[in-house]
């Protein structure tokens, strides 16, 4: 489907929140989901991003005063361009432009209409009784936030038939978090507010909290008289908080005047982008509305198990048993009402509790129950039109069947493509040795996997099929997140298996990897991918008449990628959990096991970082024994060369095992060791070949994100590797500071650092490196820095924009923690069923771990990530970007002028589509550049 939201605002509020959520959640499904708004002085930052993270067109513009001809004609455009199917229209001003464009196109576009309340009634108004008598006729379904929205409606006169309720839905986090928790997360976005400062002293304060806009009409000046007349006991025991944007500054100053005690006052916090946490640090909500519709605010308090206090009015009526109320008209009661009710709330110690008695409330009333009603309004809506298709032009059988297989090329999250990108002819550009990854949706679809032709074949193209496996995710990585399964693990197949419901190895969707060999001809080639699968529920020949190929155009350019990667990933490979997960325990099975891990590594471009099985030389005796051989220790199949080192690129730099010791000396013959082994020759070949191999710019990897206070150590550490082994580097996770430099030679700090600090300068023996951790979205907490990230919930333009942000920064490496780390919770926790670790779904975790019997597998092997293949991807255009570079820097400029894919390392294009293209357009640059100098490289 293709839909299009109009709304006049996406600023921080209720009406917002519920346009963003829908249009993401549509997105999620599949769908082209596109969002309209203008008015853009009233555009979130926040809600754009996360639609655009969703893969959602937002437009924006800002409207004159009144009806605009300008807004006519834009929204005109977008429905014509985006060939948009339904408008969903909020609001009247909405409903009015909907209407119009439907008319100018002859009713092909449906409209679905939301009215989320009837504030502008009150106003007196004629016209605008006069329009809610007209418009809402020439909506296909009127859809109403509540009860008594609609039956306004129905007073109205507008025929019951299209008239329906869907509440708004709200992104209820899936875990309890306690108020703890959230005050120490708010204390640092809001370090200079008293109430979120926690000192012994104040942990028992309460907190009471309004949030949603600062607008005459909601009830704030009314409970701010009631507070100003509370006793003291209770306004020190309490704090109340005043959350949400500020429209109206004389409003503002009103509220001020009232304000009188000081500490005691009602604090101003102004809009947030974390409302989740609000209500998870506070104790009790109130809302004193004159009117609402459907209050998300409060819906979502009460969500989260906080008591609330709410005005007696309609909007609030179908909270009865969920809330207090303050009956209309009783401000000389307000404060005696108050103060009960705070008392109340303060006894209410167990939030936990509270938050669980919510569990069906919050299903009711969740983001998922939201999108699921509105589909279902969106498709019969749609079914009316293409029944009527049908029965004129195409027989219903043809229609089911045809596209039960589908395609495309985009490189991005099953769960985020849309209806649009799919395709039935595919046209690829790829350098020799390089690969591209296709998509397909195969439902119930089995057999034979598809094939190249002939003549593809015979050009040097080849394909790697995986069957994509559902990771479930039931703690969202981030807010926003639908819990569920998300295609992740790519598990080798080389054949689909029958039918049958019961087989585990079946897949609903199919991965496969087309590459074009080093030694194929440079050139334009077209055939098909033939598709020999079929639907078990027809016949093999009908299925291969609805679709029997893909038509297939690949030019293979006169590049050929690079041995030496221009942008290589580093990432730690803990042998010993790979065991764990494998096995159960670690043994011998370490070796072969660690060396398929390290090939299937470096064939992604990932090189692997302390994948040590043991450390060597780590006992005194050990250290002082000449005869112990780097290269048969502790045996010769469980070595370092065998494991390892066999396996590297001959340009990638060896990482040496530091020595964990609080005493100097000890450090500094540790390391003479070391630059005496590097220094040697050795009778032995094998031992000789290794020392040959090392001594190509050896690092090691010496501390882990230092704080100020371990600077003074870290520099005495680093002084002894420099001091004893002047051949070996330090590489250390921190920001190129003066004082660090001396003895330091790599530097990975974290981007959202580099964004603080600026870009720093130092010599050209010095390397800058980035460091990706689960600080980009939170490591135990729940703030989010903006840095892209590798959880599996995230599309791919988390991943690809990595080799934008190092042009940006002149990044030699990106170092990722780590690809097996949750495997260290092997015995608790079956990386198949669970991947949450440090707040994040999958962070720090590339691989799955293949048993024999799991998905058709017969041996142990890795499965790698659908966010590794992302990474290969950003990783080739890496080597584009450097090619323009070299061959035609203006065009890479315009490119990166143009696609505005990176401003910073936390302000960046989180739309997947926008990487596609830009490789497109420095491919360009690229052969325009090698046209003007053939002879180049």
């Amino acid at each position: 489907m293709r839909v299009l939201q109009i709304t006049q605002y996406l600023a921080l509020g209720g009406l917002e929140r519920c346009v963003t959520n829908l249009a993401a959640g549509l997105a999620l499904r599949g769908n082209q989901s596109s969002v309209a708004v203008y008015e853009k002085n009233g555009l979130s930052s926040t809600f754009c991003n996360e639609l655009h993270a969703h893969g959602v067109s937002v437009y924006s513009w800002q409207k004159l005063n009144g009806f605009s001809f300008r807004t006519l004609f834009y929204l005109f455009e977008i429905v014509r361009q985006k060939k948009i199917e339904i408008i969903h229209s909020h609001d009247l001003g909405a409903l009015i432009y909907a209407v119009i464009i439907s008319f100018l196109l002859l009713g092909k576009v449906k409209i679905i209409h939301t009215q989320h309340s009837f504030v502008h009634l009150r106003k007196g108004k004629f016209r605008y009784f006069l329009y809610e008598n007209f418009f809402p006729r020439f909506a296909n379904i009127i859809c109403s936030v509540s009860r008594r929205v609609q039956e306004v409606y129905r007073q109205l006169g507008i025929p019951e038939k299209k008239l329906a309720v869907v509440s708004n839905g709200v992104a209820f986090p899936s875990q309890f978090v306690s108020s703890a928790s959230a005050r120490e997360a708010l204390s640092r976005r809001y370090p200079s507010a008293y109430e979120f400062r926690i000192r012994e002293a104040e942990k028992q304060q309460h907190l009471l909290i309004f949030m949603g806009r600062i607008v005459p009409g909601k009830g704030i000046d009314r409970l701010m008289r009631a507070w100003q007349q509370l006793p003291e006991r209770t306004q020190e025991a309490w704090r109340v908080l005043l959350v949400g944007p500020i429209n109206d500054e004389h409003y503002l100053s009103e509220l001020n005047s009232l304000t009188q005690r000081g500490v005691a006052s009602p604090v101003f916090l102004g809009a947030t982008d974390v409302p989740n946490l609000f209500y998870q640090a506070c104790d009790a909500f109130v809302s004193l509305s004159e009117e609402e519709g459907m209050p998300l605010a409060v819906y979502e308090a009460i969500g989260f198990g906080l008591p609330a206090l709410l005005s007696d009015i309609p909007g609030h009526s179908e909270l009865k048993s969920w809330a207090s109320f303050l009956p209309a008209n009783s401000s000389a009661s307000d404060p005696f009402m108050l103060q009960k009710f705070l008392e109340q709330a303060s006894k209410k110690n167990d939030r936990k509790n509270e938050w669980n008695q919510r569990e069906q409330f919050r299903a009711q009333y969740s983001f998922r129950e939201m999108v699921k009603n509105y589909t279902i309004k969106y498709k019969s809506i749609l079914m009316i039109l293409a029944v009527f298709i049908l029965n004129k032009a195409v027989p219903l059988k043809s229609f089911a069947d045809v596209g039960r297989v589908q395609l495309t090329s985009l490189v991005e999250r099953p769960e985020y493509i849309r209806s649009t990108d799919w395709q039935s002819e595919v046209s690829l550009e790829l350098a020799r040795g390089e690969s591209t990854l296709l998509t397909l949706k195969t439902n119930s679809w089995c057999g034979s996997l598809p094939i190249l032709s002939a003549n593809l074949k015979a050009a040097g193209l080849s394909l790697r099929w995986y069957g994509g496996v559902g990771i479930p995710v039931t703690k969202p990585s981030y807010e926003g997140v639908l819990p569920g399964k998300y295609i992740d693990a790519l598990v080798p197949i080389s054949a689909v298996t029958p039918c049958h419901d019961e087989d585990p190895s079946s897949f609903e969707w199919l991965f496969t990897e087309i590459t074009a060999g080093r030694s194929a001809q440079p050139g334009s080639v077209s055939g098909f991918l033939q598709n020999l699968m079929y639907d078990p529920g027809n016949s093999i020949d009908s299925a291969k008449v609805i679709n029997p190929a893909w038509k297939l155009k690949v030019d293979i350019l006169p590049l050929e990628m690079p041995d030496k990667w221009t942008l290589p990933m580093r990432a730690e490979f803990t042998p010993f959990f790979a065991s764990l997960a494998h096995y159960g325990q670690s043994g011998r099975e370490e070796a072969s096991l660690t060396k398929q891990y390290i090939k299937e590594m470096i064939e992604n471009r990932i090189l692997p970082l302390k994948a040590w099985i043991k450390h060597p030389f780590q006992t005194l005796a050990e250290r002082s024994d000449a005869h112990v051989l780097l290269s048969r220790y502790p045996s010769l199949e469980m070595s370092i060369l065998r494991t390892v080192i066999d396996f590297l690129p001959p340009w990638a730099r060896v990482d040496l095992p530091r020595i964990d010791s609080p005493s100097s000396d000890e450090r500094r013959s540790y390391w003479k060791r070391w630059q005496d082994y590097l220094d040697a020759t050795s009778d032995d070949t094998i031992e000789n070949g290794l020392i040959e191999r090392m001594r190509s710019r050896p690092f090691v990897y010496l501390w882990d994100e230092p704080v100020q206070e371990d600077f003074m150590m870290l520099y005495k550490a680093a002084s002894d590797v420099k001091a004893s082994a002047p051949s070996v580097s330090s590489l250390v996770t921190v920001y190129p500071w003066k004082s660090l430099q001396e003895n330091i030679d790599i530097f990975a700090p974290l981007l959202q650092t580099l964004v603080r600090e600026g870009k720093p300068s130092f010599s050209e023996e010095r390397e800058l490196w980035s460091y990706v951790s689960c600080m980009s979205h939170g490591c135990g907490s729940l703030d989010s820095s903006g840095e892209p990230d590798f959880v599996i919930e995230r599309n791919a333009a988390y991943i690809r924009v990595w080799p934008w942000m190092a042009d940006e920064y002149q990044l030699s490496t990106v170092l990722y923690y780590s690809v097996n780390n949750v495997w260290r919770k092997a015995k608790t926790q079956d990386p198949w069923k669970d991947l949450y670790d440090f707040t994040g779904n999958g962070d720090g975790t590339l691989f799955y771990p293949g048993r024999p019997g799991n998905y058709g597998l017969q041996d142990h092997t890795p499965v790698p990530s659908l966010r590794m293949k992302f990474w290969k991807q950003g990783s080739f255009d890496a080597e584009y970007i450097n090619w323009a570079r070299q061959l035609n820097p203006v065009c890479l400029a315009k490119t990166k002028s143009e696609n505005l894919l990176v401003t910073d390392g936390v302000n960046w294009a989180r739309e997947p589509r926008k990487y596609q293209s830009a490789r497109a357009d420095l491919i360009k640059c690229v052969m325009e550049g090698k046209l003007r100098n053939p002879t180049s490289d």
